[in-house]
């Protein structure tokens, strides 16, 4: 009987270590069948986020995201040489606004403010520099943002401001000349 008992708890013990073997063979199988599977999947997915920065790191636009709260989650290279600095955590009025006040008719701040895409133009920013910026909802990281995109008025309101002086002063010229 001891004798049977014995071989018994061998047979028991070689048993359950083939089991053992078999189960981790089993999940080395699944690993490698899942890295076979999903490796390009995520090879992929880190080729078009590559390519998605090196496109939004080089194209010459200011623009940024801003959430809810009107913090800045992120900026475009472009516009951070522009700043001079990374404002990323920054309230977007604070870092964009000369008179560090929020916009008038934020689409983040005014809740009044219906438009989903909207085009605001916005004197008084990055140093007395006149703005457009146009706002478009997105989700950003899993939360509401708007992306907001920059384009500078300034030089173009001085062209219109000496295209009307230029004008006055024909238009003067010529009745001094009737």
């Amino acid at each position: 009987v001891k004798q049977y008992e014995l071989e018994s708890n061998l047979l028991t013990q070689r048993l359950l270590t083939f089991t053992f073997l078999i189960f981790i063979f089993t999940l080395v199988a699944l690993a490698a069948i899942v890295v076979k599977i999903f490796r390009p999947l995520i090879l992929s997915i880190v080729k078009n986020e590559n390519l998605l920065n090196t496109i939004l790191d080089n194209v010459p636009i200011l623009m940024d995201i801003v959430g809810d709260d009107a913090k800045i989650l992120y900026q475009s290279k472009f516009l951070k040489d522009t700043l001079g600095e990374n404002s990323i955590g920054k309230t977007c009025y604070e870092v964009y606004k000369d008179d560090k006040k929020q916009c008038h008719r934020c689409p983040l701040l005014d809740k009044d403010f219906t438009e989903q895409n909207s085009v605001l133009e916005i004197p008084g920013c990055l140093g007395g520099r006149i703005l457009q910026v146009s706002h478009i909802d997105i989700i950003f990281q899993g939360q509401r943002a708007v992306l907001e995109v920059f384009q500078d008025l300034t030089q173009q309101n001085e062209t219109e401001r000496l295209l009307v002086s230029a004008k006055e002063q024909a238009e003067n010229a010529s009745s001094l000349k009737s």
